[in-house]
């Protein structure tokens, strides 16, 4: 990789998103019983990815990788600080509940989303993803932090991945 000043000359190959272990499991379910691209909410603007890039997903208190997908796009979400008017929140959280909650999101429970989403308090965009692929092996932080030479600073919703680090965690998922 040749940095020059801020700019990286490396394609960006993915993401690397951190969800808890329920959220993981869910998002596993909901893909093999629907096959619906998989919808993830995030604090961060939307990533900017191409179509098949990687998005690998850490469980946190697990300290695992959970399982990768493919980008399939994302989206805005519009009103997600308590700053903007009560009713554009809600017609949000609706919009989106109403377009992914049959099988899309972290969870199928409409009462939860509601919860969640006025909990956190900071959904900026949505990540879109498909053809999830359950991580069997064991991979921790410390294995993925060979590959990114990088903590996971808390409070992040994301982290970008080059092309050749997304090739090498892919290695180090299917290596025996």
């Amino acid at each position: 990789m040749v940095v020059v000043g801020a700019q990286c000359e490396e394609r960006i190959g993915g993401i690397l998103l951190k969800t808890r272990p329920e959220y993981a499991r869910t998002f596993i379910d909901n893909w093999r019983r629907t096959g619906k691209p998989q919808v993830f909410l995030v604090y961060d603007r939307r990533p900017i990815l191409q179509r098949g890039d990687l998005v690998f997903v850490y469980v946190i208190n697990e300290d695992r990788l959970g399982f990768y997908a493919r980008f399939v796009g994302s989206e805005w979400v519009r009103g997600f600080k308590k700053v903007e008017d009560d009713e554009t929140r809600i017609r949000e959280r609706e919009r989106i509940w109403n377009l992914y909650g049959d099988g899309q999101l972290h969870t199928t429970d409409k009462r939860e989303f509601d919860d969640f989403w006025e909990r956190q308090d900071g959904v900026r965009s949505l990540v879109i993803m498909g053809d999830l692929v359950e991580i069997k092996k064991n991979i921790r932080w410390k294995d993925l932090m060979r590959i990114l030479h990088t903590n996971f600073p808390r409070g992040v919703g994301y982290l970008y991945i080059t092309d050749v680090e997304a090739n090498r965690i892919l290695e180090l998922v299917q290596d025996p």
